[in-house]
């Protein structure tokens, strides 16, 4: 198991239907930036090597919803954010990963 560098919570609005009602729950989930990869969800269970990921950039505003996006050769995964990025972001430019 490789070391975590860096980790930021995310969020995403998971669609349930209870009581006969659909309803919008927000869930966290772990973002990890490992030695070669960059790992999410609940057990780390979905990853993107970091030999796939072009960039990390973000849009963040304290006190407001903020994005951070995952440029990858298969395309931007985005992620909803709540607080600052920038330890993340800062921490995955200085890897040599491609």
């Amino acid at each position: 198991m490789t070391e975590t560098l860096a980790r930021l919570n995310a969020t995403y609005t998971e669609h349930v239907i209870e009581d006969f009602q659909k309803k919008r729950v927000p869930v966290e989930i772990p973002l990890c930036l490992k030695e070669d990869r960059i790992a999410y969800g609940h057990n780390l269970e979905i990853s993107y090597p970091l030999k796939e990921v072009l960039d990390v950039s973000y849009r963040y505003e304290p006190g407001k919803i903020g994005f951070l996006y995952i440029h990858t050769i298969q395309g931007v995964r985005t992620f909803q954010i709540n607080s600052d990025p920038a330890g993340f972001v800062e921490q995955f430019h200085q890897l040599d990963h491609l």
